[in-house]
């Protein structure tokens, strides 16, 4: 897919966004905190230094991938390295968990789609957040390489049919603070990508800056999240948002 802006750091998207200056511009206005309960300063401060509530999200994330019945890369044994109380409290012996010998260690490209409605939650978008760091920390865990993209793609927006931006972060050891920001925050999208929107098209305001749509992923292997609307329900609580990385997992394993 090609896409209209590609970015690689944090500096890079702050140059960009501070290249032009408007009078009252969407991203900075007071909205009602439905919408985005953060400023303009907050986001910006989010989106260079981090988003304190990541702890939180971290924790649960970190609970959210103990819930999961067994480790992928691990088999059952009557030895091992875990023991499954569980199954042991059955009488089953092959109740110990050990490391599979054969190396399935695999590169893993996740894309997240930052876009979604007005109609959608914050708590939604929290779900989705704990659940992708959920998957990403599952992944590397196992040894795997795990790439990451978030695209921002929406469709009637201005004078376009279809607007796309792409940020790069790469496969490197991510900062959990500025990663829960980019996917767990409306104000990255309703402030920080607001106002890419606004430098794009040179204005100050982009009116609806367009509805979700979703990218179009033309590589083979793609975990691919999508972009949300108010009547998708995968990520209306963490229990949902945990059979919805359970789906992803399995549909990893059976291509293994």
């Amino acid at each position: 897919m090609q896409y209209d802006l590609t970015f690689t750091d944090t500096q890079e998207i702050m140059d960009y966004i501070n290249s032009k200056t408007f009078e009252n511009p969407e991203s900075k206005r007071i909205n009602e905190k439905k919408f985005c309960p953060f400023t303009w300063e907050e986001a910006v401060n989010f989106f260079v230094n981090g988003w304190p509530t990541s702890k939180k999200i971290k924790i649960q994330a970190e609970n959210l991938e103990k819930s999961f019945e067994i480790p992928h890369g691990y088999k059952y044994n009557t030895t091992g390295e875990i023991l499954d109380v569980g199954t042991f409290l059955t009488g089953k012996p092959e109740c110990w968990l050990e490391p599979e010998m054969v190396d399935n260690r695999k590169l893993y490209k996740i894309v997240i789609n930052s876009s979604y409605s007005c109609n959608v939650h914050q708590q939604n978008i929290i779900n989705r957040g704990i659940a992708i760091v959920s998957l990403i920390d599952l992944l590397q865990d196992e040894g795997h390489i795990v790439e990451l993209e978030i695209v921002e793609t929406v469709k009637n927006i201005m004078d376009k049919n279809e607007f796309s931006i792409r940020f790069i972060l790469g496969t490197s050891p991510l900062d959990i603070d500025k990663l829960s920001f980019m996917i767990a925050n409306p104000a990255f999208l309703r402030r920080i990508i607001f106002a890419i929107c606004e430098t794009y098209f040179n204005t100050r305001t982009c009116y609806s800056y367009g509805s979700p749509t979703d990218a179009k992923i033309d590589e083979p292997n793609v975990i691919y999240f999508p972009c949300l609307y108010g009547s998708d329900y995968k990520f209306e609580t963490i229990e949902s948002a945990k059979n919805e990385v359970e789906r992803i997992l399995l549909t990893i394993k059976k291509e293994v």
